[in-house]
């Protein structure tokens, strides 16, 4: 009794070859947004990062009823609170007078840019450094600005660059980054996000 000849259950050739070609077409599709997803990450989560030892240099102040003060440095060596400031630093410290010797600072915390977002994320602030008093105000004269970004890819719609915002009286915040040439839907959503991040005491 004979049996029936029946198809092998595998793909053709030219099945592979046309799936092969849509697997290709959606890679390509997909992997600028997926750069920018992780890029935007990056930026986030330094600016994040960079807002905790804001926060926690303003609730040390009010501990310890004293001053304490965070600064961007360019510095690696986040131990020594004697290193040199800059505006553009990729790492940021947290020091106070010591207890014992009100001449003499102790680092309270510090961090460099590459724990959290790479050595690609730039920051560039109004001020180098916030001081907090007892009270929790700072020695601002006006609300200084921390601008977040990444240094090979320019601020818009697909990378979203992001301002750690302190104000006087020691409110800080994280808020959008306009630039301009974006498409003005996007541009008003992004304005009335900053509006809510506006000047505050």
């Amino acid at each position: 009794m004979g049996q029936s000849m029946r198809r092998g259950s595998g793909f053709s050739m030219v099945e592979l070859v046309v799936g092969l070609a849509i697997i290709g077409a959606l890679l390509a599709v997909g992997a600028p947004a997926v750069g920018a997803y992780l890029t935007n990450a990056k930026i986030l989560a330094t600016a994040q990062s960079f807002l905790s030892g804001v926060q926690q240099a303003r609730a040390e102040s009010i501990r310890r009823n004293t001053t304490a003060e965070i600064f961007l440095t360019d510095s690696v060596v986040i131990s020594d609170p004697a290193v040199a400031q800059t505006a553009t630093g990729k790492s940021w410290i947290v020091r106070a007078p010591d207890p014992n010797n009100a001449a003499v600072f102790i680092v309270v915390n510090g961090k460099t840019m590459s724990e959290g977002g790479g050595n690609k994320i730039t920051v560039n602030g109004s001020v180098a450094s916030v001081t907090f008093n007892g009270l929790g105000g700072t020695n601002l004269g006006a609300p200084a600005t921390f601008a977040f970004g990444f240094d090979d890819k320019a601020c818009g719609p697909d990378i979203r660059c992001i301002n750690v915002v302190v104000t006087p009286g020691g409110r800080s915040q994280i808020c959008p980054h306009i630039t301009t040439g974006w498409a003005e839907q996007t541009k008003a959503h992004y304005e009335r996000a900053v509006s809510r991040c506006g000047p505050r005491k």
